[in-house]
């Protein structure tokens, strides 16, 4: 998946540091150097990949309520 990220730099032209980072994604770039002069609208361009998926399983009662302090082991099958 591409994602195209669109930032407005609220201080000014200069030299800006871009490291994206989100829970279960691998970034490619990792990090990168932005030039930003005034007035210029700049295209950053990351590649996303997900490594990780998260599960949060909720534990029902047939009458509908919650069953908390339950141990669970989660099996992935293929």
């Amino acid at each position: 998946m591409m994602i195209i990220y669109a930032i407005v730099f609220i201080q000014g032209p200069g030299q800006y540091f871009l490291r994206p980072m989100m829970k279960e994604y691998k970034f490619e770039p990792q990090s990168q150097m932005i030039d930003v002069l005034e007035g210029a609208t700049i295209k950053v361009e990351v590649k996303s990949t997900r490594v990780a998926y998260r599960l949060v399983p909720v534990l029902l009662v047939l009458h509908g309520c919650v069953i908390n302090n339950v141990q669970y082991n989660i099996v992935l099958i293929t």
